[in-house]
């Protein structure tokens, strides 16, 4: 049915721009170029906003950004960092430290633009 295809289309869109299976995923097997599929996709918040993301020319923004939004914008358990190794840990604060910062500077670039736009 319709709303079958819709959900399947949705589910095949959004992992080509935003493979949420692992960290690793989102940052190396998502499309981080691809802008623009036709109207239908403004029909999809998620995809939307990753399409409108993705015109960032910074890749390395856009993959920090996807991670913060799929894997620590909810119900991220931080109690897994309990049990990391020092030297897992370490890396996994820098990882987050950069994507945080990527993250808060592409939200002031927008609310920036927005401003402008006023």
């Amino acid at each position: 049915t319709h709303d079958h295809l819709s959900a399947y289309v949705f589910d095949c869109l959004y992992d080509l721009v935003c493979d949420t299976r692992s960290i690793e995923a989102t940052i190396f097997h998502s499309n981080h170029t691809l802008f623009h599929f036709g109207e239908a996709a403004s029909d999809f918040g998620d995809i939307h906003f990753n399409l409108e993301l993705n015109r960032n020319p910074n890749k390395a923004i856009v993959a920090y950004v996807k991670v913060i939004r799929v894997h620590f914008a909810f119900d991220f358990d931080f109690d897994l960092f309990k049990i990391m190794k020092p030297s897992v840990l370490v890396g996994a604060v820098a990882v987050l430290n950069r994507a945080f910062v990527a993250y808060e500077s592409e939200k002031n670039a927008r609310r920036e633009l927005n401003w402008r736009a006023e």
